[in-house]
Parts: structure tokens; sequence; C-alpha cells
């Protein structure tokens, strides 16, 4: 059944009802009863309750914010956030504001469900936990009794730090190499190491830089962590010397971001490498760059010779032959004079920093454009330097030890995976969810035996979702662990309900752009409402009932053993502190350089006592790492002309296999690239290479894309009527979708504002309706991601999915989904 929006004050006014202690009335629902539940609402309200509050963290997007969640006769009535948290300080976006409502959302999954009809025909019993993990288990079992552990592969779209540890460590111990982080975050960051050599996501130090330059990274809306960087974002607008930062954003679409910004530029789609390399030209030809940094800590500005005596070209060289701004302008539709003027003021404002966000990597020459743009901020040296790009310091947490390796875990670990990462096609990367469908379908390089959902769901999400779709139909075993139904767990044959994030134990401590090493506790507030378990918890049963050796690889009783085990390293450090009233970052600087713990615990009984009823931990703000010991490349130093990357494009000359020369008729590859790097300077440089786009121009004149919005971050959110309500506030639209069209434009077409259109490419088409949109570019139409559901009585029915209109691309380097690389026309239903 689908929720109008008439139900949808009915729906909220139960929900009102629990924050005036009138628990009872949720009772009234349509969902069945659990113990915890009736003894949670086994008494109607009486008078006035006992009041408190709960200190925790909401994990509905990396953000991890602090939280402090108010009770009433012990019944969560309000969710605020904690203003003692060190990233968030009080700071809540509506959907975690809206975590009641998920707790409380009537479509949550009750209890573990095995199908009993046809996949997809929705006939699900409801079985006991032990049954669930005696199908699991057996399956586990004569799959490597039989040699055959690499058959199976786990989906991860939502795991993070802790529960990420010991998923990976249940599969290394069991001896599959299929691990799959479905986000692709780990990708994101390829260009970080390919320049300066390191794995981990970087820290952007908005908060004490003069100059954002922004590129596709929409740093208030919905990508990373929003309320930080909010937070960052003030930081920022208040200046320093009563000198206001400054942000200048580009971008194909008029994002929140960009309406903040001091200026928006809007960019042909796929250009962005252009136009920073067009600001490269403004730096070097007039000298405005770093001399001494660039001369004593980068490699492969100037031309070099090789060991063998060949001379190679420079970053120096090649921008400046090539990316001269009357050919940029021409290229990427921006205008001379703010090239120009752009460039100047960012060498003249240090430090400044450049970023590069979704909307300009996700694109088929992706991995470049993140390298041209990276490539601005060496340029004025600004790494390693507070105001610029930081490496991230972890908190001393304890890490679970290796596991040791048995005969049959050896050798499926040395099979080739699933998804084609680390292999001569994608010899960068791992995680490449959109090879699997047909690696399933064509049993390349084996079949798929059993197959493991964590809050994925790739039959919505990743085109094409059709192949999705047929490639489950091939896996015998589909097990899917989660809170709501979704498109892919519909066709699961096991599914197991997660708890919601108030109902378990947690941590957060991978906050993009923190630079303050820090910890947040999530702690459960309620009991579970219905039968359901933290997925931490799912995994150690898995783990006893199989037994050795995964037994031995994870020796704990519960997940909260797991996560006390993690905090004790923390504790044993003797660094940082626990976030208090009277804290302030300063002082536990000052206490630090002497030699201070403040305060101090004397036991970890203690220590624990206090992060739970304070909520989190942090440590003062790291120094920069000196330059000598910032980078970890084959040089030691930044490098223009990545020799990472030139050892990866040799790796992939010997070429694909057949399987994968099938998949290059859709995702082509760059001749230039790949058959000759070894003769293509160019190839290792940052450089600007034409996007490839799916629709001939005639036939489809229009860029599409698809965009994020804050209301829809979090998959599970959409089922509750307050972000339906709130999906489009800005545009006064709720419950449904639309396409953002430029007013002459839809003259042009014969479009109003709010005529229900059709939007086609050649993969299909979709109906929605139009929203004329000053901030739209001409040959631009936008469309938000996350509506357009087939499951849930709240979502079903409602917007459209804009994925189901994109083109399976790829960058072939970073194998990160091309999401913009579709064409569309747009025409009156």
């Amino acid at each position: 059944m689908n929720l109008k929006r008439r139900e949808f004050l009915k729906y909220v006014g139960v929900a009102t009802a629990s924050t005036a202690g009138a628990g009872w009335l949720l009772q009234s629902g349509s969902r069945s009863g659990s113990k915890s539940e009736a003894a949670l609402f086994d008494s109607k309200p009486t008078g006035p309750g006992v009041e408190r509050w709960v200190p925790s963290v909401c994990r509905l997007c990396p953000g991890g914010c602090g939280i402090r969640v108010r009770l009433v006769n012990d019944v969560p009535v309000r969710i605020e956030g904690n203003p003692l948290f060190p990233t968030s300080r009080g700071g809540l976006c509506p959907t975690g504001q809206a975590g009641l409502h998920i707790l409380y959302a009537p479509d949550r999954i009750k209890s573990p469900l095995k199908r009993t009809g046809d996949r997809g025909a929705e006939h699900w019993q409801a079985i006991s936990w032990d049954e669930a993990f005696e199908t699991i288990v057996a399956k586990l079992r004569a799959l490597r009794s039989s040699n055959a552990a690499q058959k199976v592969a786990f989906l991860d779209g939502a795991a993070r730090g802790g529960l990420k540890e010991i998923i990976q460590q249940f599969l290394l111990a069991y001896g599959t190499p299929n691990y799959i982080d479905t986000t692709q975050k780990q990708n994101t960051v390829l260009p970080f190491y390919l320049m300066q050599g390191t794995s981990a996501p970087p820290v952007f130090d908005v908060a004490n830089t003069n100059y954002v330059l922004s590129f596709g990274f929409d740093l208030l809306e919905a990508e990373a962590a929003p309320v930080w960087q909010a937070r960052m974002y003030a930081r920022l607008r208040q200046g320093k010397n009563a000198a206001r930062g400054k942000l200048i954003v580009v971008d194909p679409r008029f994002s929140i971001t960009a309406a903040k910004a001091d200026k928006w530029i809007p960019i042909l789609p796929g250009t962005e490498a252009a136009l920073a390399l067009g600001f490269a030209y403004v730096l070097i030809q007039e000298e405005l760059y770093d001399l001494p940094f660039v001369r004593h800590h980068t490699f492969g500005f100037d031309d070099w010779k090789s060991r063998s005596g060949r001379t190679h070209s420079g970053f120096r060289s090649l921008v400046l032959k090539h990316y001269y701004p009357e050919a940029v302008s021409t290229i990427t539709g921006v205008p001379i004079e703010d090239i120009f003027r752009i460039a100047r003021g960012f060498a003249a404002h240090q430090p400044g920093v450049a970023l590069c966000g979704e909307r300009a990597y996700s694109h088929t020459n992706g991995l470049y454009t993140q390298l041209a743009v990276h490539s601005l901020n060496a340029l004025v040296g600004n790494l390693e330097r507070s105001g610029g790009v930081l490496r991230v310091t972890k908190p001393p947490l304890a890490h679970l030890p290796a596991p040791a390796l048995d005969r049959v875990a050896r050798y499926a670990l040395r099979q080739p995976r699933i998804d084609d990462g680390g292999r001569s096609r994608f010899p960068m990367t791992k995680d490449v969810p959109a090879s699997i469908p047909q690696n399933i379908l064509t049993a390349h390089p084996y079949d798929i035996e059993l197959l493991l959902l964590y809050n994925t769901n790739p039959v919505f999400d990743s085109p094409p979702t059709s192949e999705w779709r047929e490639a489950l139909s091939k896996v015998p075993l589909i097990v899917a662990i989660g809170s709501f139904f979704n498109e892919t767990t519909e066709l699961a044959d096991i599914v197991l309900p997660e708890s919601v994030y108030l109902e378990c134990w947690g941590g957060e401590y991978e906050t993009p752009n923190v630079r303050t090493p820090h910890f947040g506790l999530r702690r459960p507030v309620v009991e579970s409402v219905y039968d359901t378990k933290h997925t931490g918890d799912i995994i150690i049963a898995l783990a006893k009932k199989y037994g050795q050796p995964l037994s031995d690889a994870i020796p704990f009783g519960d997940y909260l053993s797991v996560l006390k085990h993690a905090v004790h390293g923390i504790f044993t450090s003797g660094r940082g502190t626990i976030v208090s009233g009277a804290f302030e970052e300063e002082m536990m600087e000052y206490l630090k350089e002497r030699g201070w713990r403040y305060p101090s615990h004397n036991t970890f009984d203690e220590f624990w006592r206090s992060l739970a009823e304070n909520g989190g931990w942090f440590e003062a703000t790291t120094a920069p790492r000196p330059l000598e010991q910032a980078f970890a490349t084959p040089s030691r130093k930044f490098e223009f002309a990545s020799q990472f990357l030139e050892r990866a494009l040799k790796q992939s000359i010997g070429g694909p296999s057949e399987r994968g020369r099938a998949l290059e008729s859709e995702v082509p590859r760059r001749t230039e690239s790949f058959e000759a790097p070894a003769h293509s300077d160019e190839a290792t440089l940052p450089h600007y290479e034409e996007p490839a786009f799916h629709g001939n121009e005639a036939l489809f004149p229009f860029y599409l894309v698809p965009f994020r919005i804050n209301t829809l971050m979090n998959a599970d959110a959409i089922n509750t009527p307050a972000m339906m309500e709130m999906v489009g506030f800005r545009n006064y639209r709720r419950w449904n979708s639309w396409v953002e069209i430029n007013p002459e434009t839809a003259a042009r077409i014969g479009v109003s504002d709010g005529d229900v259109v059709w939007v086609e490419s050649v993969v299909g088409k979709l109906k929605t309706t139009a929203k004329i949109f000053a901030g739209a570019m001409p040959d631009v139409v936008s469309i938000p991601i996350g509506m357009g559901r087939n499951v849930g009585r709240l979502t079903k029915g409602h917007g459209i999915n804009p994925m189901k209109l994109l083109a399976p691309r790829l960058d072939p380097l970073s194998g990160l989904s091309a999401m913009l690389s579709t064409r569309v026309k747009v025409y009156k239903a």
C-alpha cells in the first residue's frame, strides 16, 4: 500500500504522542508486538514521568554526530545534538532528528525470515535465529569442505570502523577474497595514494584556510559529513584577522553549496580537469606557485630523465603546452577572465585548498580529474600545512590480531576476486561492484554460491539495475542483513533483521575531514523493539556456530566485548580526554605538551563509565607532519608524475580476459593510457581526457546530473514520513521527485513549471514533474537520487529512480561509477 500525504498526519500524530510519554499509542499500529516492545509499553501514562538523557552517536550518515536522547519513563521521545561531542558540537541534521521515526517505523523487519515462494514474490515465513544460522553455516561448511571458500561473497554497503573490521576478520579467516565495499570509499582516495603514497582519506582543513576552491564537492548538502562541514564553513566565513574566507564552487548544478559561495562557476560536465589545469597554467606562467616547495618536495614537475637515460616530459611542460586559458575556456565553457581571476585569487589568499567531489569525478575521466585538482594543492605548497591538506591521525584503538590462516583459506585467498579488483583490469583498486553482475552471469572467474548483503541495494542504485536482478537469480543462497526491505533484500532467501542504531552498541571514529583524532561511543537507549540483532553480534554468532577457525579468529562473546577491546587501546595509550562540559582544546594542547593527561582515570572500568556517560573521546589537534615524513611514494616526495600509476599501467599491458573485452564494449578504455603507458608521459601526469557520454547528442541533447540531498542520504530514512515530507522542501516538492530545467530551455521545449514530463535516455524513460530552475545550466537537467522505490508502504510509488536511466559506465582506472555520463531528452508527457 502507498502512504498518501493525508495519511502522514495520522502517522506523525502517533509518533508525536510518544513525545508526551504516551508510548501506549504506538501499540495501535499494525506491527506485531515483541516481548521487549510489550515491556516497553506495558502501561498507559498516568502523569508526569521520569526524564533522563542518554548520550549516543548517530549512524545515519558518515558524519557520526553526537546525540542526546530524551527518555520519559524509559521511552525515547526526542533526539537532539550533543553539545559536548567534538565534531558536531550540538549540531544535528533533519535526518538525525528523525531517528525515532526509524526506530518505530511500521516497515521494519521484525524477525528472521525465510523465503517460501519465488524470489520477489514477497512470500516469507518467520523463523528462529538458530534456524537462520544453521542454514547459513551449513552452506559455509559445504563450500569450505569442497575447497571452494572463494565462492562466498560479501557486499558491504554501510559498515564502518570496528564493524567493518570484524566482518573482514570473519571473511579472512574463512578464506574468501570477496569482501566488496559497494560504497567504493577507498577508491575515492586513490589519487592521494598515487601522488602522496597514503591510502587513508586526507583532511581538508576548511576551518583554517582562506580560500576554498571546490570542484563538485557538495560541502553543505549531502557529501561526506554535512554537520561537521557546516561548522567548518562557519569558521571559514568568520575568517582570521578580520579577513573573511572565500568559497568558489565549480559545479554543473547550482547546489546549496554553490548558493553560499562567493562565486559559482557553471561548467560543462566532465571538463573539470581541464579547468583545474587551466588554473595551474596561470599559477605556473605567472610564477605564483610555491617555488621552494615544488623544488624540494615534488617529483615530475620539470622534465626529467629516467635511469635508462630517456627524457620524460614534466607537469610544467604539459600544462604550458596544452592548457592555456583560451583552450580551456573552449573546452569548459568558463570565461577566460574567470580562469585568470580565480587562479590569481587562489594564489593570493593562502593557505587555500582545492577539493574534488562526486559531481567532478563521476565521469569516465574521473581519476585524472582528481589528480588535476589535487595538483593545485601541491602547486601552492599547501600539504601538511594548517589550512591545507593533512594526513589524518587515527585514535589509538586496539585492533584484532591477524587470524591464523589454514591451507583452505590460503588457497582461496589466492583466487581472483569476483569484481576483477586488484587484477590487470583494475590493478590499483579492489572494490568494483559494477563488474559483479556479468561476472556472476558468466561464472567468471567462478560461480558464486553464497552471497551475503549488508545494507546494500545494487538492484536499485547500481546500473544496469536489470542486470543485477538477473545475476542474483543465478546465486543459490542469498542472505540479506538490514532493518528494512529494499529492492535487493526482497530477492534474498534468508533475511536477518538488524537492530537500528538506537538499540545497540557501536563506535564512530572515521568522520570525514576531521583533523582531530576522536571516538564516539554509540550506546543503546532502548532495548530492541523487535527480535533483531546488531550485525556485529550476527557475525560473532555465525563464527561461534561454525567453530574453528572462525571462532578462534573472533574470540569474543558479543560485539560489546569487541568494542571494549578496541577502546582499551585508547585507555592504555594515555592520550586524549573524555569530552566534558569544561574542556577547551587549547588547554588540552597545553597540558599535552607538558606530559599531562586530563582528566585521568585509574582503571579501564572508570574510563569506560566516563566515556558512556559523556559520549565521546578526543585528542587535541595534532601538528602537521614534517614534509620529510609526509610522503610514502617511491621518490619520498609529492609526485606530479606518479610512479605508482606508471607501474599499474604497465601491469595492465597484458590485456584483459575475453570476458573483460566484452565488458569493455560498454566501458571503453583509453588506448593511449593502457596500451602504451611506457611511451606516454601524459598517462602518468594529471591531464584532461574527453569524457565519454552514452547517447547521441543530436537525439539526447541534455546532460543528466543525478544529485544527492541531505534528507535522503540514508536509505533507511526514506521509510519515515518526516523525510518524505521534507524531500524537496526547498523546491516545494513533497513525496515526489522532480527534474530541474533551465527557464530558457523549458521555453524552447514547451515545458512549464509543474508539467509532467518524460526524461528519456537510451536505457529507458521515466515520468516526473518539471521544476523550472534559474540555477540550471541550459544543457543540464538534474534529478534527485533516492526516490522511486518499489518496496515499502511509505515509499512505493513515490517519485522516480534516475539510476534506471544511467548507462553502465566506469572510470577504467579507479573503477568508480561514471554516474554523470548519460545524455537524455526531455519532453512533455
